[in-house]
């Protein structure tokens, strides 16, 4: 299936989601606008794109994978963001052996979007996990957090902004 994601936050949570649902492999790209369309209908012939739900849960179930595209555009560097999202499954082999795209395993490395955001899985306690108003008792789940180099760089501005304008910062 293929999610067209106009803002971070929506293509951030549709890739988390996709990754709880139990993708285990991912490509990322990024392309040009230009390109975009060519890339997209590739894509869809090569990883079997336009499945339906019901094809997709049946296709699980059979033991193959079923990948899904989630293409975010970024305003502000004018590019595309596609990431690949693949299930473990009997087709995997195939897609990794054709050579089309190198699959990574998503625990390493992590996906990383827009060079500030990393997909990590973390994981609850047992007194946390008694199921209080959610819909899963998982043990594991899967957020996003800043990563190490942009967690610096916004450590370093507040602390600039503290030290040079303590009392008024819109200066």
């Amino acid at each position: 299936m293929i999610y067209y994601c106009y803002r971070k936050p929506t293509a951030m949570q549709r890739i988390q989601f996709i990754v709880s649902r139990g993708a285990t492999h991912y490509a990322q790209m990024t392309i040009p606008p230009k390109s975009i369309e060519s890339v997209v209908k590739k894509l869809t012939l090569r990883y079997d794109l336009t499945l339906s739900k019901d094809q997709k849960y049946k296709r699980k179930k059979e033991g193959q994978s079923v990948a899904d595209l989630v293409i975010f555009f970024d305003i502000t560097d004018q590019l595309y963001h596609l990431f690949i999202l693949v299930t473990e499954g009997d087709s995997l082999t195939s897609f990794t052996q054709s050579g089309y795209d190198k699959l990574l395993p998503i625990n390493e490395p992590r996906i990383i979007f827009t060079e500030r955001y990393e997909l990590v899985r973390t994981t609850r306690k047992k007194s946390a996990m008694a199921n209080k108003g959610r819909s899963h008792n998982d043990p594991e789940t899967w957020t996003w957090r800043m990563t190490k180099a942009y967690y610096d760089s916004i450590k370093g501005y507040f602390e600039r902004a503290v030290i040079v304008y303590p009392k008024d910062p819109s200066q």
